[in-house]
């Protein structure tokens, strides 16, 4: 995960670089899960060559559904710096699971409040570290090392 403005706007449907998504005025139905959906399909098949440019526009334009301009925009975006979206994704599961798992953990003494403090305090530090730290759950953190022994 890049850093705490991805953790802060993780469930936002947000846009990138400051310009809102979809374009404003436009109501993107099911709270934008349709747009981050298409997002990541359109994005896997740009960086296979499956879709051009503008046939992943229109992709966007009927699956969202995006204005044509707004969709051309993100399918060049998607097309210039593939794999973008699936880490976004994969940061976004960690962030949605890591207080989850921490209410279970603690139950009546979880404080949603208290865990905010947590993850603002700690900016970029990444994920599968926060939650050991936090939880006591080395899980990510032993699947990566092993990941790294392997690979030497």
């Amino acid at each position: 995960m890049r850093g705490t403005a991805d953790r802060c706007r993780a469930d936002d449907g947000g846009g990138r670089q400051g310009r809102p998504l979809p374009s404003p005025g436009r109501h993107v139905p099911g709270g934008g899960e349709r747009l981050r959906s298409a997002r990541v399909g359109v994005d896997i098949a740009l960086a296979v060559g499956g879709v051009a440019v503008p046939e992943a526009a229109e992709l966007l334009v009927r699956e969202v559904p995006l204005d044509a301009a707004t969709a051309h925009h993100e399918a060049a975006f998607f097309a210039l710096t593939s794999g973008q979206i699936l880490p976004c994704q994969a940061g976004k599961t960690q962030v949605l699971a890591l207080p989850a798992d921490a209410r279970r953990l603690f139950g009546e003494r979880f404080e949603l409040r208290r865990f905010h403090h947590h993850l603002w305090r700690n900016g970029n530090v990444p994920l599968p570290l926060l939650r050991w730290e936090y939880l006591g759950d080395r899980e990510e953190v032993d699947r990566a090392d092993a990941l790294v022994t392997a690979s030497a």
